[in-house]
């Protein structure tokens, strides 16, 4: 009896790790060159633990390097828009220091340090992936396929007629004046100021974030920094143009 009731546990055991990684991959956050799980491994796991995990969820899926985990780290709310939140905890990188510490950084301050006890104790976990197939084919965001869902029903505020939609990834600054382009004749990233008049009629147009949005305005030394306004709070800021945030639209009546 026990013979025949291994081959369908091994089958339901295998049927439910298919849909936690399903689950836990999600649609993936394209941010630089890599893209990033849209949910933590759904537990606490050893160092060993984690990098056996992240391979489980099927080709190229990995542990970010210390310099990765960073840059999730730096474009943490921007990654959170559009995916899971981050635990307020620490986060095991693959980095390994001589003296078998593992690199690890706290999502709560951004501090960085070696772990001498990963070999027993467990951390938070995200998965990332450098594949171009995955960035082609799972990220959100392929602009060649999806300027109808972006442009989406218009909004006309004032002088400017306002895509229904983000562009579903975030991008650099520079990223998303070419994006905003690929739309057709007259799409554009609105200056700061028509920002400004957005935020002032954001009730009247659907599906903002409460986050910073780019401007096509420039700012600091050598123009190498772009404005942004926070929809959320109404803040704004200036930024350097490689990092990244969402992204709508617009176009001059």
């Amino acid at each position: 009896m026990k013979k025949l009731l291994f081959l369908p546990l091994l089958m339901i055991t295998f049927f439910c790790f298919a849909q936690d990684a399903e689950k836990t991959i999600g649609s993936p956050i394209k941010i630089g060159n890599f893209v990033v799980a849209q949910n933590d491994l759904p537990y606490s796991l050893t160092f060993e633990e984690a990098k056996k995990a992240c391979a489980k969820l099927g080709k190229g899926w990995r542990l970010p390097t210390k310099v990765e985990l960073n840059t999730m780290y730096l474009n943490e709310r921007k990654i959170t828009a559009y995916g899971g939140g981050f635990a307020e905890t620490y986060y095991f990188s693959s980095t390994i220091y001589p003296g078998l510490y593992a690199w690890r950084q706290d999502f709560t301050n951004g501090h960085q340090g070696g772990y001498s006890s990963y070999e027993q104790y467990g951390n938070n976990v995200r998965a990332i992936n450098s594949l171009p197939s995955v960035v082609a084919t799972s990220v959100k965001g392929d602009i060649s396929i999806n300027i109808g869902s972006v442009i989406g029903k218009t909004i006309s505020i004032e002088k400017l007629v306002v895509a229904q939609n983000d562009f579903p990834n975030l991008m650099t600054w520079t990223e998303a004046k070419a994006a905003c382009k690929k739309l057709g004749k007259g799409w554009r990233l609105p200056t700061f100021e028509e920002l400004e008049t957005l935020y002032k009629y954001r009730d009247k147009v659907p599906n903002w974030i409460d986050d910073y949005y780019w401007s096509s305005s420039e700012g600091g030394e050598g123009f190498r920094s772009g404005w942004l306004k926070n929809f959320g709070s109404g803040s704004y800021g200036l930024t350097d143009k490689k990092e990244y945030s969402i992204v709508r639209a617009v176009k001059t009546l």
